[in-house]
């Protein structure tokens, strides 16, 4: 199998492996890519290798830490991030207005 183009993948994307126990373990794709194979092309998720963090690989010829075979490909959307904190230095429009009126009447 070649690659033949790749794209960065989304955040969420991640590779499902089927785990001897039972369970499920996952990694996240870094990119799609374009295999050429020998008989036909085929979209594959790439990921770092799970046995070996030094090498990119692709997903469905992985195998997780603990054995398990490449099953699917999933998406989880990625937690928004939090909205950002209000200014303590810089007094809201009410509070100025408030502000405001009690001075009037001293």
């Amino acid at each position: 199998m070649r690659i033949e183009e790749l794209v960065q993948a989304e955040p969420g994307w991640k590779a499902m492996f089927r785990e001897p126990d039972g369970g499920e373990s996952q990694s996240r794709v870094l990119g799609w890519a374009v295999a050429r194979g020998d008989e036909n092309d085929e979209l594959v998720g790439v990921i770092v290798d799970p046995t070996d963090p030094s090498r990119i690989v692709v997903a469905s010829e992985a195998v997780s830490p603990e054995g398990g075979s490449f099953d699917r490909y999933r998406f989880v959307a990625p937690k928004p991030p939090p909205p950002p904190a209000p200014s303590p230095e810089e007094p809201s429009t009410t509070e100025q207005v408030a502000k405001s009126i009690l001075k009037r009447r001293r």
